[in-house]
């Protein structure tokens, strides 16, 4: 048997009337299709991305309706740096209320963990008409279909439906970006990067060991010794 399709009409029934839900069932990317159709709540889901990417360029692809892939459009009018913050942090407790347990972290910047394995990844690309923002969560993908080893798919551990988890994320991003002077404290609350000991690759070459100590008022993440807010973290054992 399949694995069910998007139910888009319950879907729009459901979430704030902020969003306006539309689905595709294959597109290239759906960052590409709102940064030229952009407006303000509009969110694209796609079953299926055949040029899907995440930071730094990297490509991102899923078996088609294996993942959970869409993009929404706001403009925010300062934090830009937040918002992928943010949005992981509302995203991983959407995903925590939908299950019923405390399972998914985030790391800075834009990673979903369970047991210091990815689940989730997003992206944040500001235009002249606002930001777009994505989000891709492995949510049916076998171990073998999944991009790295450690990474990991939500139905490893709690029965999904994809209709219902978007409506959750979707109304609790919405309560996040809201009020992102809270979410800000939250998130530095809960960061599973902090106080931990990380190697960071800086776009440069550059590798630092350091202790992860903060967050800065940009959304940067604060080492012992330097400021960094752009880089590949690995957490340290």
């Amino acid at each position: 048997m399949g694995i069910e399709g998007l139910r888009l009409e319950q879907i729009n029934s459901k979430v704030a009337q902020y969003w306006s839900v539309s689905v595709t069932e294959e597109t290239a990317s759906t960052q590409f299709d709102l940064a030229n159709n952009f407006e303000v709540g509009n969110v694209l889901v796609a079953e299926y991305q055949s040029a899907g990417r995440g930071r730094l360029d990297r490509k991102f692809e899923v078996p088609p309706r294996k993942g959970l892939t869409f993009s929404f459009c706001i403009n925010p009018k300062s934090d830009l740096g937040w918002i992928p913050l943010i949005t992981g942090l509302a995203v991983s407790r959407a995903i925590n209320k939908y299950i019923g347990k405390d399972l998914v972290n985030v790391k800075w910047p834009n990673d979903l963990l369970i047991d210091g394995k990815k689940l989730a990844g997003i992206l944040s690309e500001k235009n002249e008409n606002g930001v777009v923002v994505g989000v891709g969560i492995n949510i049916f993908q076998t171990q073998q279909e999944l991009p790295i080893e450690s990474a990991v798919s939500l139905s490893m551990f709690h029965e999904i439906d994809r209709s219902d988890l978007l409506v959750e994320i979707l109304n609790e991003l919405g309560s996040a970006l809201a009020d992102i002077e809270t979410q800000k404290n939250l998130y530095r609350s809960s960061c599973s990067t902090l106080g931990t000991k990380v190697r960071a690759a800086l776009p440069n070459g550059e590798i630092i060991e350091d202790l992860a100590i903060g967050i800065s008022n940009d959304g940067a993440l604060l080492l012992n010794t330097r400021e960094i807010s752009v880089g590949d973290i690995l957490h340290l054992r």
